[in-house]
């Protein structure tokens, strides 16, 4: 009795001389080597139409890595979302080399309690540990009353030095400047504001002792007044040692 495909020895790599049976268009059974049948693969790739506009629902295969090399696919939209990723990640540190993070929505800080400090958000930034930074954030904000004034900093990792200044609107015609601060969370708070096309500048320069993140940091001066940082404000930051 012949035996069953089930029966027989699994081999897990092959050799270009393996071969395999075939049906073909005539009765008679062939073979085809492993080599053969890997070079018409080929073939058969460079045999279709070439697309030059990818879409990001297009399809790629792939070998999974990190499960034994099974093939799967993965989409041109998350390929581009992987390769951006990749490259940010590789480009971190490159000294003099500039980049740019910017707010993606609203963040409010109304809190209960005047001059509590909150996080704005998705404007942050990583820093290694005994490397020297310089960054630039420049935030655009909105305040529920002319007489709600604001505090702005940044917050980050233990620090070997930090030379820092903010500046925030006090009117249409003023802005209060805070010089020479040297430790996170410091700043001046200001008593007013104007209702909407407000700035706030977050500027330094930062040698951390420990790995981490930066991130920008505001207030409201008054309890339940909504201090608002708007989507699109942004942090430049680099490398410079």
């Amino acid at each position: 009795m012949a035996k069953k495909i089930s029966d027989l020895t699994a081999q897990t790599a092959m050799a270009a001389t393996d071969a395999m049976e075939v049906a073909t268009a005539t009765p008679a059974s062939k073979k085809i080597t492993w080599a053969n049948l890997a070079q018409a693969a080929f073939d058969y790739l460079t045999s279709l139409t070439a697309k030059t506009t990818v879409a990001d629902a297009d399809q790629l295969t792939l070998a999974d890595s990190a499960a034994s090399n099974v093939g799967k696919k993965i989409t041109w939209a998350n390929l581009v979302i992987q390769m951006v990723s990749s490259l940010v990640a590789s480009t971190a540190d490159v000294i003099g080399w500039s980049r740019t993070v910017v707010q993606p929505s609203d963040v409010v800080n109304d809190n209960a309690t005047p001059d509590t400090l909150e996080d704005v958000d998705g404007l942050v930034f990583p820093v290694v540990a005994g490397r020297t930074y310089e960054f630039d954030f420049f935030i655009v904000y909105t305040s529920a009353a002319t007489t709600t004034g604001s505090r702005w900093t940044a917050n980050g990792p233990a620090l070997t030095s930090l030379y820092m200044r903010t500046q925030n609107t006090l009117s249409a015609t003023s802005n209060v400047i805070a010089e020479g601060l040297t430790t996170w969370d410091s700043g001046v708070v200001s008593g007013t504001s104007v209702l909407a096309a407000n700035t706030a500048t977050i500027r330094g320069i930062v040698t951390p002792s420990a790995s981490g993140n930066v991130i920008a940091r505001f207030s409201s001066e008054v309890a339940g007044s909504a201090i608002t940082a708007k989507a699109g404000s942004r942090v430049v930051f680099r490398r410079v040692l």
